[in-house]
């Protein structure tokens, strides 16, 4: 049986989530725009005992700074028996803009 895994980005400080918007100024006295992080699957065919997926975040917009999003995992799989469970948030340094969140598969074939 297939279980399905889906992790959405919930939230960073001074973020806006999901795909980049436009190009709008910001309002006025608020500076430059704050960045966006956006999630994909880079690699969704995760399978046992050893064949992870991978998702990858990416930051848009200003990276000068440290930034650290959490995200939420959902779907039919379940952490701790189906994969490895995830922290559940994910850091950019300075200056990077992608980051990968590896799903381990628990293999329970043995």
């Amino acid at each position: 049986m297939r279980s399905a895994i889906l992790l959405s980005v919930l939230a960073a400080s001074a973020c806006l989530l999901g795909a980049v918007r436009g190009h709008r100024s910001p309002p006025p006295g608020q500076g430059s725009r704050p960045p966006s992080v956006s999630v994909a699957a880079t690699d969704a065919e995760a399978g046992e005992p050893d064949k992870p997926g991978r998702f990858l975040l990416t930051r848009h917009g200003p990276s000068k700074e440290s930034l650290t999003v959490a995200y939420a995992v959902s779907g039919s799989a379940t952490p701790g028996k189906d994969y490895e469970a995830l922290p559940g948030t994910a850091s950019f340094p300075p200056g990077q803009t992608r980051v990968q969140v590896d799903v381990l598969p628990i293999d329970d074939t043995k």
